[in-house]
C-alpha cells in the first residue's frame, strides 16, 4: 500500500509540474515581445 501511495504522489507531482509549464508557456507566447 505505502508503495502505491507514493507512486500516486510521485504521479500527481509530474502533472502537477506539466500544468505549471504548459501554463507557463501559455503566458509567455501571451505576452507581447
Amino acid at each position: 500500500m505505502a508503495e502505491q501511495i507514493q507512486q500516486l504522489e510521485a504521479g500527481n507531482i509530474k502533472i502537477s509540474n506539466d500544468v505549471v509549464g504548459k501554463i507557463a508557456g501559455m503566458a509567455a507566447l501571451e505576452t507581447p515581445g
